[in-house]
């Protein structure tokens, strides 16, 4: 099951399921002000399609290629290690982001990770909620408690612009 919410999410099987396979909702938009939102709710896609794994021409870590019939060109996301994807370019760069905006995806269920920065095979591990998925991520930076806290500001505060 995929949680929806504002940014990506992205829901990897197993790769020793056979041939690998993704979904992927997408909400963007122009930002509703001093939300976590969109104006008008955004525009929502979603995608299926297939994985590949591949490594990387001259660094370390593997490159995610996410094909699917409704993409125009595959999704590329870089592992960085078992908590963290980050998007690519199609020259298989890091996509930068602003203070606004991350092209970092996060796993929604953490696991412990003693592993270097960058890390080879995604382990296949169940993510105990149910779900047919090995790996669930999302991404956009959130108005945490503790950001909250270490800001000394409310909730109320918490902007987004």
């Amino acid at each position: 099951m995929i949680q929806v919410s504002s940014g990506w999410n992205l829901a990897l099987s197993p790769v020793s399921s056979g041939t690998p396979t993704f979904s992927l909702d997408i909400v963007f938009g122009e930002v509703q002000q001093n939300t976590s939102g969109f104006k008008a709710g955004g525009q929502k896609l979603y995608f299926t399609g297939e994985y590949s794994l591949s490594e990387s021409s001259g660094r370390k870590g593997e490159i995610y290629h996410l094909k699917s019939s409704k993409l125009p060109s595959p999704i590329l996301l870089r592992k960085i290690n078992d908590n963290l994807l980050y998007v690519l370019t199609t020259q298989q760069d890091l996509m930068v982001g602003d203070a606004g905006w991350s092209y970092t995806l996060n796993r929604l269920n953490s696991i412990t990770d003693t592993s270097p920065a960058i890390h080879s095979k995604l382990p296949d591990l169940p993510i105990g909620n149910g779900s047919d998925s090995v790996s669930d991520f999302v991404g956009r930076t959130l108005c945490s408690p503790a950001l909250l806290a270490l800001n000394g500001i409310s909730a109320t505060g918490c902007q987004r612009i």
